[in-house]
């Protein structure tokens, strides 16, 4: 649902706020990744509650991964009140235009439903 298009030879800085939940009694968690056009690279990071974490209150524990595009993040929290996890990084296209998209699913199997929530913000600012 979070897409937007690119121009060729160009680099854009990417920032995502993801307004997310799953389950509290057993995380189905979440895990993000990314698509670009062919030949983009993209370093990128995101900052979400540890897959440890079911719950949106009080979050101690947060993970900070940093990786590029084709790669994957989990993180978990988000019972039904929601939570937010921060994305961004640094998108450089070859001489392919396209889009770039997000992906998300469900991290680990589970009958209550992980779900992206309305108001979730993908943002490109280009900056090359």
């Amino acid at each position: 649902d979070l897409v937007l298009t690119v121009e060729a030879d160009a680099t854009y800085e990417m920032d995502l706020k993801l307004f997310h939940d799953s389950d509290a009694t057993v995380a189905g968690d979440i895990k993000i990744g990314w698509v670009g056009p062919s030949g983009a690279t993209m370093n990128w990071g995101v900052h979400g509650a540890n897959t440890s974490i079911a719950s949106s209150t009080n979050v101690g524990g947060v993970n900070m991964q940093t990786r590029v595009i084709g790669e994957v993040a989990a993180f978990g929290g988000g019972d039904s009140s929601g939570t937010v996890a921060l994305a961004f990084g640094v998108l450089v296209t070859s001489s392919t235009a396209g889009t770039l998209q997000l992906q998300w699913a469900q991290e680990t199997s589970n009958a209550v439903a992980t779900n992206v929530r309305a108001g979730s913000l993908l943002k490109l600012r280009r900056i090359a």
